[in-house]
């Protein structure tokens, strides 16, 4: 509220100057306010209110040197000698002095400016009774008004309206007894009423308000396809604000005011879906369903092979007549033999010699049409091991290196 805390050296070098004549420190100092001395310097005229050690009172048009001689707020927390639950400036040691602007506390007025505050009369002091106080305010022409209310404590018997002109016609919007916190006008142009009666059930504090001029987007496009659109902010939606519009499709849609005066989407706000976006949609949803079903498949089919597997293992079991692999790397020179239902290619041990020896007890000659070469594949068939039985090779030392040898391995 006050514009803060400055230090004074009001003989040789005043804070506040101008034309503006302070208030005398006797006999009236014992009561001083800091109300009592924004209304006396309001009353000359004078735009600051100065209030330090505690009951002095000065008056001014200009804060000379503000920015060196501010001072810290707790340099001004001295109380009033008239009300100690507030500060009058510092102790005259510090010599600190608060300052206001004398518009606090007003009783109405024209406001220009692009922003500004607005308190209740005599703020921050209760105010009167029986007051009718209306603040008149003017923005740029190409702007609406936004109204913040920052504090609104008011009696129930008390009144706080904003008045607009609309379309030749008089809006009078009531602010006490709702639960609304911003108001932003249609037009440039708007006035706040209060209205204070000759009774109060209980002591208030008040209220505070806060304008500024901003931009708008104009109003919501309305065509035959927008059923409604809510709020409507009175035709005209600035910066900031956001409406809904419900179509007559069904869908709802907000939209928002941006900084540039222009709606976060363009018209039209209500799309209907097309042929061809049904048929899009068709078309990206058949390749989805084949690939669902050629998975589904592929599960299947994994599950089954699983199973066949299993069983194939259970009925082979683990007989000394089935082969898995031959080992040629073997130390005995005999095979050795290791049932198994895996097809792979046996892997070589680095043992193997280069040449295979004649199994042990075998001779004879062999018969292509009786006899398949030698698989991996193959082993664990009984066609396999009944070739292997009844083979026989030629006693003949060198038919170990023969073709026809080597070609059993």
């Amino acid at each position: 509220m006050s514009l803060g805390c400055y230090q004074d050296d009001p003989v040789n070098n005043p804070l506040l100057s101008g034309t503006c004549t302070s208030r005398p420190s006797e006999p009236y100092s014992i009561y001083l306010t800091v109300q009592e001395c924004i209304s006396y310097c309001r009353l000359q005229s004078c735009r600051y209110a100065g209030v330090a050690d505690r009951f002095r009172c000065y008056c001014g048009n200009q804060v000379q040197d503000a920015a060196w001689r501010r001072l810290p707020i707790t340099e001004c927390t001295a109380p009033c000698k008239g009300e100690a639950s507030r500060f009058c400036g510092g102790w005259r040691d510090s010599k600190g002095m608060k300052v206001f602007e004398t518009s606090i506390g007003a009783c109405g007025g024209d406001l220009k400016a692009n922003e500004g505050t607005i308190y209740s009369p005599d703020f921050p002091g209760p105010y009167p009774l029986d007051q009718n106080c209306v603040w008149n305010i003017q923005v740029a022409p190409e702007n609406v008004i936004r109204v913040s209310l920052e504090l609104l404590d008011i009696s129930a018997e008390d009144s706080l309206t904003i008045i607009e002109e609309r379309s030749s016609r008089t809006v009078v919007t009531v602010l006490n007894g709702t639960s609304m916190t911003e108001y932003i006008s249609v037009s440039s142009n708007v006035s706040l009423q209060f209205r204070a009666g000759p009774r109060r059930a209980q002591q208030t504090d008040g209220f505070i308000l806060r304008y500024e001029a901003v931009g708008l987007c104009g109003p919501v496009e309305v065509i035959d396809d927008v059923t409604s659109v809510f709020p409507n902010h009175g035709g005209n939606v600035a910066i900031g604000q956001q409406a809904s519009i419900t179509c007559k499709n069904g869908q709802n849609v907000t939209v928002r005011c941006q900084k540039n005066g222009t709606f976060n989407m363009p018209t039209p706000y209500c799309i209907e879906a097309t042929v061809g976006d049904e048929q899009e949609v068709v078309v990206w949803a058949v390749p989805v369903s084949i690939m669902a079903a050629v998975l589904l498949v592929s599960v299947e089919v994994a599950v089954f092979c699983i199973i066949k597997r299993r069983r194939a293992a259970e009925e082979l079991g683990a007989s000394s007549h089935e082969y898995d692999m031959v080992d040629p790397g073997t130390s005995n020179d005999e095979y050795e033999v290791v049932c198994t239902q895996d097809s792979r290619l046996p892997a070589r041990s680095p043992q193997a010699p280069p040449t295979f020896p004649r199994p042990l007890g075998v001779s004879g000659t062999r018969s292509d049409s009786d006899y398949q070469a030698l698989d991996p594949r193959t082993m664990c068939n009984s066609e396999y091991m009944s070739l292997t039985t009844t083979r026989t090779y030629i006693d003949d030392p060198d038919y170990e290196n023969t073709h026809e040898y080597l070609e059993l391995f």
